[in-house]
């Protein structure tokens, strides 16, 4: 079991991001994500993102050609 966490900074960051995308301070953001209960929201946002890019750094792909593959058919 991974433990992946939202460090203080990961959220000032975040409400950075959107407070800069709707023209406010990170300040001025924070107050309205509070007064709105919407800072678990954020984090878990936060969260979800590292999850992602964690499976993704983990992931191994590969690529087959189709055609190389017996019982795989093409579809109409």
């Amino acid at each position: 079991k991974e433990n992946l966490t939202v460090e203080e900074k990961e959220m000032q960051d975040r409400i950075k991001l959107i407070a800069d995308g709707r023209g406010q301070t990170p300040e001025a953001m924070k107050e309205t994500l509070e007064k709105e209960d919407m800072l678990d929201h954020v984090r878990n946002e936060v969260l979800h993102n590292k999850v992602f890019d964690f499976i993704a750094a983990k992931a191994k792909i590969s690529m087959f050609n189709k055609d190389r593959i017996p019982g795989v058919e093409e579809k109409p």
